[in-house]
């Protein structure tokens, strides 16, 4: 595997990516960790225009996003989340994971751990 791996990249002290090279294109693995519940919105924010430049699509059409990103989606509701979230969702969702929809939703991926 080290053969394939192309680079290390440090985005933010919440967000690093890994540059994979795979045949004729590049996977993307990017690993965060959100802030918390006890941070504020603008922190929040902060993290998630950090992630968002993080996958620039122009250098990252294939990625992965892994990590804490410390929001509970919760359960599937009736509102547009049967694009982003599968049946498996757990509990309520919070206000981050409300955030989390917004984000997934917008940049059209999908929470997978929900799928199974």
């Amino acid at each position: 595997m080290k053969d394939y791996i192309e680079g290390f990249e440090n985005h933010s002290a919440r967000i690093i990516s890994c540059k994979i090279k795979l045949k004729d294109e590049y996977l993307h693995i990017i690993q965060v960790y959100a802030p918390t519940t006890s941070y504020d919105d603008a922190d929040i924010d902060v993290f998630y225009n950090d992630l968002e430049n993080a996958i620039d699509r122009k250098k990252c059409k294939q990625f992965i996003i892994m990590g804490d990103l410390n929001a509970k989606i919760g359960i599937k509701e009736n509102n547009g989340d049967n694009e982003w979230i599968g049946p498996h969702g757990i509990g309520a969702r919070n206000e981050r994971g409300e955030k989390l929809r917004d984000f997934v939703s917008t940049n059209k991926m999908y929470i997978t751990n929900s799928f199974f």
